[in-house]
């Protein structure tokens, strides 16, 4: 007689890969080192440094975001970001999917910084490179990208919101 439910290596192998799967991203974090910090020597660790000129907001597939970037205010979403709570490190975070985002910073020597956000998993703002355990991982993927449409609707900007 066959049963329903799955036994054996086939079972288990299916098991760990979900275990895995599950918990990719939500591993431990550090904070940055000096060092590792973009921007200049004197910025706190971790934090997007001051200076940028202008911002520009890219979202996935289903909301590009603005056409423009954000030339006013700038500093405002400099300070939300570094406003924003650390995540907790071994946060466990769910698997749907919504929207991802990235706020590309232009400073005047030419230097771009990445705060990469979602909506969906853990709801994380981030600073560095997926995947570093340096990167600084922030709570509030959402309230961050309502900020930044605030900030490019008060300069101007026609912004759908997504």
């Amino acid at each position: 007689m066959f049963s329903k439910h799955r036994t054996g290596p086939a079972a288990f192998l299916a098991g760990i890969l979900l275990v895995v799967v599950a918990m990719t991203g939500c591993g431990k974090t550090q904070q940055a080192a000096p060092g590792d910090t973009p921007g200049s020597s004197e910025s706190t660790p971790g934090a997007l440094p001051s200076g940028a000129t202008q911002v520009w907001l890219h979202g996935d597939q289903r909301w590009p975001g603005p056409a423009e970037p954000l030339t006013t205010d700038v500093q405002s979403a400099i300070d939300a970001f570094n406003q924003l709570p650390s995540a907790p490190p071994n946060q466990v975070c769910t698997m749907e999917y919504r929207l991802a985002y990235e706020a590309v910073f232009d400073y005047p020597d030419g230097r771009q910084i990445t705060v990469a956000g979602e909506l969906h998993g853990c709801r994380t703002v981030r600073l560095g490179a997926a995947g570093d355990p340096n990167a600084d991982r922030r709570l509030g993927g959402e309230g961050y990208l309502n900020e930044l449409l605030r900030l490019w609707q008060a300069q101007g900007t026609p912004v759908q919101t997504p």
